[in-house]
């Protein structure tokens, strides 16, 4: 990864840091600060202290004992508060990201969302980050990163020193003075090559897991899945299952291979260290002969040299792991900083206590993103304040596209959508959403208590959430619960309570009638009832929808019974609009579909 790269990335990583942790960058930089600081610290002082006593000057070698002593217990003591944060960072950071990537999915558009590309993005760059170590490995890295590269200044400024001391241009003409630099050269540059060898050889290892490990944890994670359970067994899965968990265990040995490998060109540096040291040691012994420096010095120069090795080694290394990992955890950043609506509106709902709010389709058209067909066709369609309308026809006529784009989850391709003669992409979304309570056809019931579900807040108010769940017939089978409205739903997080289809329907539109919008809108509402509690959820249909306006779709014809107005699609067109006796009586397509049903219940 190119430097400018690696810095874009850097800084786009540190963003996501900085949204739960704004201090994180300081902890790292004192990190590093100190741990570089205390070895020169020590080689500084320990050079002083010598020289002072070969001086016989004991005031000046006590002054060094206690600069050691207390400017290395400072430093010792900020290095080991602000490794412990970074040790939280590390432990955390890998929530918080994911806490920041669910967040926008939450908040954005459902298109976008919809979109399989932005998603599968984020799923692929979840599996590698995981499989790489995630962000908390790059928390663990950038403070050696920033150690190593103050530890380099500081090594580069003691050299040039030394250089300094014995004459810039009389050494030059000295050979060992070359034999040191030609070492020195060779080692930075065989560092590098075999930090780079040696990353390499993980990344690779790395990249190999990734697949392995994501269909491994999937088939564990669908060995615990009840649901899953009858196909698993019926159509005896357990070879194909037990073929992938083999595959990911096998991949572990890669770890296993890679620190041969690793251990093998480790040793190969430290032979190469070894060797160098030695060199350095001898020319600045050679130097503090020749009396160019003085004897305590030896420690200080020889270690200075030596470090700026090692350091050296340590940035390529430092460098290339943060780079192979954050590659895949910009991909966090890209998804969290894209748009989340196609455009943002700003102007707030009136709120109205009569819920006079007029919608209107002003030739509105619609293709799905990625296809050139037309689900609607130049749509003109008013919704009037109080009314209950129906929106009829065969299946792909346009009915509940109609729905989805009346709550934004998409955009009109050709037209415009007005509330109260205002285009609503101008609306303040949560505002704008604010004035429908929707029961879909593929609604959701989440594994959190009764309340949480129907009331979708953590402050509910007691006697709405009991008239909500009394008035679709489900008071008493919550009653009857073991911790009554505060009984988990399902198993997902712990020793919860089953409900079937039609009850979970039920609290779906308890859920709608809580939310007290002015717009109630049942897509298919009683399609997992029976036909007893279909009719009961019909008896209840007038205090439902009590002075709301709502619209209604259902492939069940006798229910359009209950509206004022029935709305006939076909082909993504309006082709018949009227009360249920008047499109009986013109015998189109309304009748042919009502009659159809009937014909089929008296058969």
């Amino acid at each position: 990864m190119k430097l400018k790269e690696f810095l874009h990335k850097t800084k786009n990583f540190m963003s996501l840091v900085n949204v739960d942790y704004p201090y994180a960058k300081y902890v790292i930089l004192a990190y590093g600060v100190s741990t570089a600081v205390v070895p020169f610290l020590s080689l500084v002082c320990t050079a002083w202290i010598l020289n002072s006593l070969i001086a016989q000057d004991y005031h000046s070698a006590v002054t060094a004992v206690w600069i050691l002593v207390v400017g290395g217990g400072a430093f010792s003591m900020i290095q080991t508060v602000t490794g412990s944060k970074i040790e939280v960072y590390s432990r955390t950071i890998d929530n918080s990201i994911s806490s920041q990537v669910n967040y926008k999915t939450y908040v954005m558009q459902y298109d976008a969302y919809e979109r399989q590309g932005s998603l599968d993005a984020v799923r692929l760059a979840r599996q590698k980050a995981n499989g790489a170590g995630g962000a908390g490995s790059i928390m663990i890295e950038m403070p050696r990163f920033a150690d190593a590269c103050i530890e380099t200044v500081l090594c580069f400024f003691f050299v040039g020193k030394l250089f300094y001391q014995t004459g810039s241009f009389s050494i030059l003409q000295d050979g060992s003075f070359w034999i040191v630099v030609i070492l020195l050269i060779t080692f930075l540059y065989g560092g590098a090559k075999i930090s780079a060898k040696s990353m390499k050889v993980f990344e690779d290892m790395q990249k190999m897991n990734v697949r392995n490990n994501s269909i491994g944890s999937y088939i564990l994670q669908t060995g615990m899945m009840i649901s899953k359970k009858k196909d698993l067994q019926l159509y005896d899965l357990e070879d194909v299952t037990l073929h992938y968990l083999q595959a990911m265990y096998k991949s572990f040995y890669g770890y296993c291979e890679y620190g041969i490998i690793n251990g093998r060109l480790t040793g190969l540096l430290a032979v190469l260290m070894n060797i160098f040291a030695a060199a350095a040691y001898i020319f600045v012994g050679f130097r503090a002969i020749q009396g160019s420096i003085a004897i305590g010095d030896v420690l200080l120069y020889a270690g200075a040299i030596q470090m700026l090795a090692g350091r050296a080694k340590d940035i390529v290394t430092a460098y290339n792991a943060i780079a192979f990992r954050i590659d895949f955890v910009d991909q966090f950043y890209e998804f969290i900083h894209a748009p989340a609506m196609h455009y943002e509106g700003t102007l707030p709902i009136e709120k109205r206590s009569d819920n006079d709010y007029a919608l209107e389709f002003k030739d509105v058209s619609f293709c799905y993103p990625g296809t050139d067909t037309k689900v609607l066709d130049h749509i003109n369609l008013k919704f009037r304040v109080g009314e209950k309308l129906a929106l009829v026809g065969r299946n792909g006529a346009g009915k509940t596209t109609i729905v989805k784009l009346l709550c934004r989850f998409y955009e009109p391709t050709e037209g415009k959508i007005l509330l109260n003669g205002i285009d609503i992409q101008k609306y303040d979304y949560a505002e704008y959403t604010s004035i429908f309570a929707p029961v879909f056809q593929d609604f959701e019931m989440f594994s959190l208590p009764v309340e949480d579900n129907v009331a979708c807040t953590d402050h509910p108010d007691s006697a709405q959430l009991e008239e909500a769940l009394k008035t679709v017939g489900m008071k008493e089978r919550v009653d009857a619960m073991p911790e009554g409205i505060h009984t988990l739903l399902y198993h997902d997080n712990g020793e919860g309570t089953d409900i079937s289809g039609g009850e979970a329907q039920k609290l779906a539109i308890a859920r709608a009638w809580y939310k007290d919008a002015p717009f109630i809108i049942l897509d298919e509402p009683t399609a997992a009832l029976d036909p007893l509690a279909e009719a009961e959820i019909y008896e209840n249909f007038n205090e439902l929808i009590a002075g709301k306006t709502a619209i209604y779709i259902s492939h069940r014809m006798s229910s359009c019974k209950f509206c004022n107005r029935i709305v006939v699609l076909a082909d993504g067109k309006i082709v018949e609009e009227g009360t249920h006796q008047k499109l009986l009586a013109e015998n189109g397509q309304y009748a042919s579909l009502f009659n159809a049903q009937a014909e089929y219940y008296r058969s």
